[in-house]
């Protein structure tokens, strides 16, 4: 049970540290109307973050775009946003076998590959030649 609210059913979110568990309890709805709870207003999109309950590929597509969005708007312009976000993904993996942790990295690259020829084909003014066109024999 949590530290500060014995009156709170144990859930799978106790494994983590008292202050993530007292920022989560402000943040979910359920803290408003427990005992003890803050009764501080949930931020927009916090509520169904919370209480998603994904079961299908395209559910965690969505939890994604809803994790993602709510990071970035943030925090993506701080200076040590990188930095975080390198210390999320080895968190986040930290639970998957080594093939989908290679999976992750394989992705991982991919996007980073990508952005390093756009950013090199940006910088020498090359125009950017899609790659149906490019399977065409176009450019």
């Amino acid at each position: 049970m949590s530290p500060q609210n014995p009156n709170l059913s144990r859930t799978l979110w106790d494994s983590r540290p008292p202050e993530i568990i007292a920022t989560a309890q402000v943040l979910t709805p359920a803290a408003a109307s427990t005992p003890g709870g803050s009764g501080a207003a949930t931020p927009a999109g916090a509520s169904s973050l919370y209480t998603a309950k994904p079961k299908t590929k395209d559910d965690f597509a969505a939890l994604a775009k809803l994790v993602t969005s709510e990071i970035t708007s943030r925090h993506a312009s701080n200076p040590l946003y990188a930095t975080f976000v390198e210390a999320l993904a080895k968190e986040l993996c930290e639970g998957l076998n080594a093939v989908q942790t290679r999976k992750v990295s394989s992705a991982l690259s991919v996007l980073g590959n990508t952005k390093q020829a756009e950013e090199r084909d940006k910088a020498s003014g090359k125009k950017k030649v899609s790659s149906r066109a490019t399977r065409r024999g176009i450019g």
